[in-house]
């Protein structure tokens, strides 16, 4: 369920697109992450920071777009939250922290150094699909754009999860069998 609900404003934008404008898409979108924030509120009592920061850009980008009639607005969008991301990967080793150690941490034990080869490589997809949505803004029309914003960020965040699972199992310190006659 809360996959659907993650991935419910990047749907509802998507099939807005599809069946009338970019204009419309853009506010259904602005709408569904409005829906989605609010929904994690009611159900949980709490936010997790990721759909607020693409809440605020949708609706900032988004009003820019529908006010201005200009779709480069919504179309930077993807670029500036990609980028974010990439900093907050790639600057937070500076400071001692590695992100996905920080989500994950608590759940998996692995070294730092491994850590900080999965955040690294994080980082630098991030930097290279949001200079990666440059091209497709200037280069593409905005149906290939809207398609590669859908499938082919979600395809390559989705990789980059398998990807970073598999080297994490690698890593995994082994069960000593105290640790397998407890499951």
């Amino acid at each position: 369920m809360k996959l659907l609900i993650d991935f419910l404003p990047l749907l509802a934008f998507f099939l807005s697109y599809k069946l009338t404008d970019i204009y419309t898409a853009t506010a259904v979108l602005m709408v569904a992450s409005a829906l989605q924030v609010a929904y994690l509120w009611f159900s949980q009592r709490k936010l997790e920071t990721m759909p607020v920061v693409v809440l605020g850009f949708a609706l900032v980008f988004g009003t820019l777009t529908l006010v201005l009639r200009d779709e480069a607005f919504l179309k930077w969008k993807v670029t500036l939250v990609e980028w974010l991301l990439a900093g907050i990967f790639l600057l937070g080793p500076l400071f001692g922290k590695f992100m996905l150690k920080e989500l994950l941490g608590k759940e998996i034990q692995l070294p730092d150094r491994v850590w900080n080869r999965i955040n690294l490589a994080w980082g630098l997809s991030f930097l290279i699909l949001g200079t990666a949505n440059i091209y497709f803004i200037y280069n593409m029309s905005t149906e290939a754009w809207v398609s590669f914003k859908v499938w082919g960020l979600t395809g390559a965040n989705l990789l980059m999860v398998i990807a970073s699972g598999f080297y994490m199992a690698k890593h995994m310190p082994e069960e000593g069998p105290a640790e397998k006659e407890s499951h």
